[in-house]
């Protein structure tokens, strides 16, 4: 087991939340290392490039919902062009496509409602926050599967495709997703804290990682075009009843959308069974044969987030009488451990990239306002 370099800061994930942390820190000065199981960074945002396709494929998170302070920074800085998708809402009822007059009204009374995507892809938004961090290191590969600690002294093991390591700091960023935090030890990509965060684990019990089944189909051409302006398509009952389109941009894709316990029967069903049940929801919704409708797609594309051992599911929500467990997940333990992501966001926006951002700058603030605590008492 070899020795790891010592940081101010170590980050344990190279999500929305551990890349704003790290920014935030380095900013100030901090030495940050920020360790990530996987080999990319993003964390649940995934965007995947086709040549064919005329913008990224959003495999994860894909909306920034309104204009919120910590993602428009951030877009305004890297000089990222957002766009606003249609706010027409259909819904598929007896064989037919209608306006939804109501929701459609209500989004446009609610500006907050108004939903954008990246042009670039999302995951441009990572790309930026680690760039603009000076001197942040960042060790892809490496997972974390044990924790020590004590006040002022962290060790976190990792192990990679050829050994094990120790990195060693006064402070810890835990940026783990919620499935992650809760799985158990000995599972994939599930840590051991030593000694163990009771009071954390018991918090966790609050809140629960959702089903997403989330699929997107290339088609030769957007053949609906013709006879829609395709926004967003609603279709109670079906297997996959949710659909939106690319409106304005002009593009071949469409995306379905089911969570709950329809994503969990559809995931369970394997992989092939899921992509037909999605092709025949959508040949209702558009009245078109599933054998037509299966000669114009030309391919699909689909993550499965639940089965992904360092997410373990999509995103997190709140149970019954959990909203105290998220202020008690977020606190930071003894000036040596914190804890950032989606899942600790009280404010609203858990299950959301902005809520990530959010919880990664108050992190590294609460770290930030214990070193110039221990700096004053050393002068």
């Amino acid at each position: 087991m070899n020795a790891g370099q010592m940081a101010d800061v170590l980050i344990i994930g190279a999500g929305a939340a551990g890349l704003a942390a790290a920014r935030t820190l380095s900013l100030e000065g901090a030495t940050v290392l920020i360790l990530e199981a996987r080999e990319r960074i993003g964390g649940r945002i995934l965007s995947l490039r086709a040549a064919a396709a005329p913008l990224p494929v959003e495999l994860g998170a894909e909306f920034i919902y309104g204009r919120p302070h910590g993602l428009m920074e951030v877009v305004n800085a890297d000089g990222l062009q957002i766009f606003e998708l249609s706010q027409d809402h259909w819904l598929a009822q007896h064989g037919e496509l209608r306006l939804d007059g109501v929701l459609g009204q209500l989004n446009a009374e609610r500006s907050m409602e108004r939903i954008f995507r990246v042009r670039e892809g999302y995951d441009a938004i990572c790309d930026f926050l680690l760039r603009s961090s000076p001197g942040v290191k960042l060790q892809l590969k490496s997972i974390v599967t044990d924790v020590r600690w004590r006040p002022g002294k962290v060790e976190v093991v990792t192990r990679t495709a050829a050994s094990e390591r120790v990195f060693r700091a006064r402070r810890l960023i835990v940026t783990l997703p919620l499935g992650v935090f809760k799985a158990k030890f000995g599972s994939e990509g599930a840590v051991r804290f030593s000694p163990p965060l009771a009071e954390k684990q018991l918090a966790a019990n609050g809140l629960e990682m959702g089903s997403v089944f989330k699929i997107t189909f290339r088609f030769r051409t957007p053949f609906w075009q013709d006879r829609l302006n395709l926004g967003f398509v609603h279709a109670p009952g079906e297997a996959v009843p949710t659909w939106w389109g690319t409106q304005p941009l002009r593009s071949a894709l469409l995306t379905g959308w089911a969570e709950g316990a329809s994503a969990t029967t559809l995931l369970g069903s394997g992989r092939q069974h899921a992509v037909e049940q999605a092709l025949v929801s959508l040949s209702r919704i558009m009245a078109v044969g599933v054998e037509a409708l299966g000669e114009k797609l030309e391919c699909w594309y689909f993550h499965d987030w639940q089965s992904d051992p360092f997410s373990r599911g999509a995103y997190s929500y709140v149970v019954a009488e959990g909203l105290s467990d998220q202020k008690k997940l977020a606190t930071p333990i003894a000036d040596t451990l914190f804890f950032a992501g989606e899942a600790l966001n009280d404010q609203g926006l858990s299950g959301t990239v902005d809520g990530a951002i959010e919880t990664g700058v108050r992190a590294a603030d609460e770290v930030l306002q214990g070193m110039q605590r221990r700096f004053g008492r050393a002068a």
